[in-house]
Protein backbone atom coordinates (compact mmCIF):
# COMPACT_ATOMS: atom_id res chain seq x y z
CA UNK A 1 0.00 0.00 0.00
CA UNK A 2 1.25 3.46 -0.80
CA UNK A 3 1.88 5.40 2.39
CA UNK A 4 2.87 8.74 0.95
CA UNK A 5 6.36 8.39 2.43
CA UNK A 6 9.27 8.11 0.02
CA UNK A 7 11.14 4.83 0.09
CA UNK A 8 14.90 5.22 0.30
CA UNK A 9 16.78 3.03 -2.14
CA UNK A 10 20.55 3.21 -1.94
CA UNK A 11 22.38 1.77 -4.90
CA UNK A 12 25.37 2.55 -7.04
CA UNK A 13 23.96 1.13 -10.26
CA UNK A 14 20.69 -0.03 -11.76
CA UNK A 15 19.68 -3.28 -10.02
CA UNK A 16 18.77 -6.56 -11.66
CA UNK A 17 15.01 -7.11 -11.76
CA UNK A 18 13.38 -10.55 -11.94
CA UNK A 19 10.12 -10.68 -13.90
CA UNK A 20 7.65 -12.38 -11.53
CA UNK A 21 4.45 -11.74 -13.48
CA UNK A 22 2.96 -14.12 -16.02
CA UNK A 23 1.20 -11.92 -18.56
CA UNK A 24 -0.65 -13.08 -21.67
CA UNK A 25 1.72 -13.02 -24.62
CA UNK A 26 2.25 -14.28 -28.12
CA UNK A 27 5.27 -14.15 -30.41
CA UNK A 28 4.93 -10.40 -31.02
CA UNK A 29 3.20 -8.83 -28.03
CA UNK A 30 2.65 -8.87 -24.27
CA UNK A 31 -0.64 -7.92 -22.61
CA UNK A 32 0.41 -5.19 -20.16
CA UNK A 33 -2.44 -4.41 -17.74
CA UNK A 34 -4.05 -1.04 -18.40
CA UNK A 35 -3.97 -0.44 -14.62
CA UNK A 36 -0.15 -0.45 -14.84
CA UNK A 37 0.04 1.92 -17.77
CA UNK A 38 -2.42 4.39 -16.24
CA UNK A 39 -1.32 4.06 -12.60
CA UNK A 40 -1.36 7.60 -11.17
CA UNK A 41 1.00 6.54 -8.36
CA UNK A 42 4.03 6.20 -10.66
CA UNK A 43 5.81 8.35 -13.24
CA UNK A 44 6.05 7.50 -16.91
CA UNK A 45 9.73 6.64 -16.40
CA UNK A 46 8.85 4.11 -13.70
CA UNK A 47 5.95 2.76 -15.77
CA UNK A 48 8.36 2.25 -18.66
CA UNK A 49 10.77 0.21 -16.53
CA UNK A 50 7.96 -1.96 -15.12
CA UNK A 51 6.44 -2.53 -18.57
CA UNK A 52 9.83 -3.26 -20.13
CA UNK A 53 10.63 -5.93 -17.53
CA UNK A 54 7.10 -7.37 -17.81
CA UNK A 55 7.66 -8.17 -21.51
CA UNK A 56 10.05 -10.96 -20.47
CA UNK A 57 8.77 -14.43 -19.51
CA UNK A 58 8.21 -15.00 -15.78
CA UNK A 59 11.45 -15.95 -14.05
CA UNK A 60 13.69 -13.99 -16.41
CA UNK A 61 16.36 -11.84 -14.76
CA UNK A 62 16.67 -8.51 -16.58
CA UNK A 63 20.12 -7.22 -15.76
CA UNK A 64 20.76 -3.76 -14.45
CA UNK A 65 23.36 -3.41 -17.21
CA UNK A 66 20.70 -4.02 -19.87
CA UNK A 67 18.34 -1.51 -18.26
CA UNK A 68 21.15 1.04 -17.98
CA UNK A 69 22.00 0.79 -21.69
CA UNK A 70 18.59 2.15 -22.62
CA UNK A 71 18.40 4.64 -19.75
CA UNK A 72 17.70 8.22 -20.75
CA UNK A 73 19.29 11.07 -18.86
CA UNK A 74 17.07 12.76 -16.33
CA UNK A 75 15.43 10.55 -13.72
CA UNK A 76 17.93 8.69 -11.57
CA UNK A 77 17.64 4.89 -11.56
CA UNK A 78 17.50 4.96 -7.75
CA UNK A 79 14.52 7.35 -7.81
CA UNK A 80 12.63 5.20 -10.30
CA UNK A 81 13.36 1.99 -8.37
CA UNK A 82 12.26 3.67 -5.12
CA UNK A 83 9.06 4.79 -6.83
CA UNK A 84 8.32 1.24 -8.03
CA UNK A 85 9.05 -0.19 -4.55
CA UNK A 86 6.77 2.38 -2.93
CA UNK A 87 3.98 1.64 -5.42
CA UNK A 88 4.24 -2.11 -4.81
CA UNK A 89 5.69 -3.18 -8.18
CA UNK A 90 9.13 -4.18 -6.89
CA UNK A 91 9.99 -6.36 -3.90
CA UNK A 92 13.57 -6.74 -2.60
CA UNK A 93 15.11 -10.01 -3.77
CA UNK A 94 18.70 -9.87 -2.51
CA UNK A 95 21.51 -7.34 -2.80
CA UNK A 96 20.98 -4.95 -5.72
CA UNK A 97 18.11 -7.13 -7.01
CA UNK A 98 14.34 -6.75 -7.03
CA UNK A 99 11.36 -8.84 -8.14
CA UNK A 100 8.65 -7.28 -10.36
CA UNK A 101 5.17 -8.26 -9.15
CA UNK A 102 1.59 -7.15 -9.75
CA UNK A 103 0.78 -4.59 -7.02
CA UNK A 104 -1.89 -5.92 -4.66
CA UNK A 105 -3.42 -2.44 -4.42
CA UNK A 106 -4.49 -2.73 -8.08
CA UNK A 107 -6.67 -5.78 -7.37
CA UNK A 108 -6.38 -9.15 -9.07
CA UNK A 109 -4.14 -9.56 -12.10
CA UNK A 110 -6.26 -9.10 -15.24
CA UNK A 111 -6.63 -12.14 -17.48
CA UNK A 112 -6.71 -12.23 -21.25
Amino acid sequence: MVTGERVEVVMESMPDIVCDVDLPRDARSTGIPRSWVRDPEVSLAATGVACHVATYPAGTVVSGAELSRSWAEGDSPAAVVAELVEAGYLLPDGPNRFRLVHPARLGPMPTA
